[in-house]
């Protein structure tokens, strides 16, 4: 049976962008021009507010409760960054000796992408030669809606925290905002975000007329590919509340591939996908498991995996839970908040596996 943690563990990218992406939907075209759009903005205000008791936290209130930064030298190996990323889940600052300037950020995309899937060894690949130098960062009196917009605006997954006189407090991904605001250790996380999501997603003007937001994968095993399990959903749920449905979330064709295939191979397909998740299937086409960058960060370089060598299978997520197309869209989003999912596959009415949901870009 997948576990929570396991199942979804591209934690550090997403929940909170699609609050940011609905809440950014009534806030871009501001400017004071529409009386509309400030009333669009107001309401976002303020079901935030109603979930805090009256004020949204600061970033410095969030990071007060985290444990200490997550640091590394650009001159540690990719290994041992992986290490440091795959105990504290998230990317790693990269600091001087002194550990007061920052000069860099790595994550689990950039290893997948630039380490793993250019079959660069992660003993011998320093960090200042894969790290993105200079990030931007913000500061401690950043509202988490704030915080949230800049994640959606510049497509970032996590944001350095450092004061206006230069000191480094922290380092923030989505998760930890998610998880912050349902209470520390996120349980019954996704009942509190449930009033707000709908909210926001009636800001954002979703209709209830296409149906056709699934894109189906032009993979070959597309038309043939089923979930092994149950789904998170009985059939006939996305009428309940007269929710829209999962499809309205846009999933994505998936990235598949063959669940014997090496690792290598699989990070390969999906640095060239520009993807952060695949899909694995068995030989029959059926879905097998799925695999993540932070799979690749903490399973594969952490554990001193040969990607070359070993199989995906072996490393993949088994049996990922799923839900249909015409499943509740709050229950999935729901389901996601509360498990720490970041990637939910999606079928059709056959089990047909039709989309990959990735909260951070519905």
């Amino acid at each position: 049976k997948v576990q929570a943690k396991e199942e979804n563990d591209s934690s550090n990218a997403g929940t909170g962008a699609v609050l940011a992406e609905v809440m950014t939907a009534a806030m871009k075209n501001m400017g004071g021009s529409r009386g509309s759009n400030a009333a669009q903005l107001l309401a976002m205000k303020a079901l935030m507010e109603n979930m805090f008791g009256g004020s949204v936290p600061t970033l410095r209130k969030i990071l007060d409760g985290l444990a200490k930064v997550p640091t590394v030298e650009p001159g540690a190996t990719v290994r041992d960054a992986g290490k440091v990323m795959a105990q504290y889940r998230k990317g790693v600052l990269v600091m001087d000796k002194k550990g007061k300037e920052l000069l860099g950020i790595l994550t689990p995309k950039d290893l997948l992408t630039r380490v793993i899937s250019k079959n660069l060894s992660p003993d011998s690949t320093l960090v200042s030669e894969v790290m993105t130098p200079n990030p931007d960062c913000v500061t401690g009196d950043l509202t988490l809606l704030d915080a949230l917009k800049e994640m959606h605006d510049h497509k970032y997954l996590h944001l350095p925290v450092r004061e206006e006189d230069g000191r480094v407090v922290g380092l923030v991904d989505v998760m930890d905002l998610i998880s912050h605001t349902a209470g520390g250790d996120g349980a019954g996380g996704g009942k509190g975000w449930r009033d707000f999501f709908r909210g926001a997603m009636a800001a954002r003007g979703d209709r209830e007329g296409s149906e056709s937001g699934s894109e189906h994968s032009n993979s070959q095993h597309s038309k043939r590919s089923f979930k092994k399990g149950s789904t998170g959903k009985n059939d006939g749920a996305a009428a309940k509340e007269f929710e829209r449905p999962v499809s309205k979330l846009r999933p994505k064709a998936p990235t598949t591939a063959s669940a014997s295939n090496t690792i290598y191979e699989v990070a390969s397909k999906m640095t060239s996908n520009r993807v952060d998740a695949a899909l694995l299937l068995d030989d029959g086409g059926v879905l097998a498991g799925i695999i993540t960058d932070n799979d690749i960060t903490r399973r594969v370089v952490a554990q001193f995996v040969d990607a070359n060598e070993a199989k995906v299978d072996s490393v993949m997520t088994k049996n990922p839970k799923c839900v249909r197309s015409e499943d509740s869209a709050l229950d999935a989003l729901e389901m996601m908040v509360d498990n720490h999912f970041r990637h939910l596959p999606v079928l059709d009415k056959d089990g047909a596996v039709v989309g990959l949901l990735d909260i951070a870009k519905c």
